[in-house]
């Protein structure tokens, strides 16, 4: 039994070919290549590089978009409230209640301040 005498860097494991004692390789962990696995692996550098592209673009992109609707909450809560009652106007039109304490509990919805209050109202 062969000894495998290379000298693998970077976590690479020494190898020797089955049925050939006298070739001896380095079996190199995904983020490197090379005989002695030396060199850094190019295409996943260029993959993390692609990723953290990706994810600042991301960031730039719905970070604005979120500090717009923190900032306009109140108005988008109250085109909320606005478009719920009118929904509920035109479900009591098609639908008239039999049960009088849901048409309450509905007017009670409708009669919210704010988006937060809205959907505290839903968190049943």
């Amino acid at each position: 039994m062969a000894i495998c005498s290379l000298r693998c860097r970077h976590g690479g494991q020494c190898r020797i070919l089955a049925g050939r004692e006298d070739i001896q390789a380095c079996a190199c962990p995904s983020e490197w290549i090379g005989y002695l696995c030396q060199i850094e692996n190019p295409y996943l550098a260029y993959y993390k590089y692609k990723v953290v592209l990706i994810l600042l673009t991301l960031g730039a992109i719905l970070l604005p978009l979120f500090l717009y609707g923190y900032r306009h909450r109140e108005k988008i809560g109250e085109k909320l409230k606005s478009v719920k009652s009118i929904v509920q106007e035109k479900k009591r039109e098609w639908f008239p209640l039999e049960n009088k304490e849901e048409e309450e509990e509905i007017s009670s919805v409708s009669t919210a301040s704010t988006a937060k209050d809205l959907l505290l109202d839903y968190s049943v």
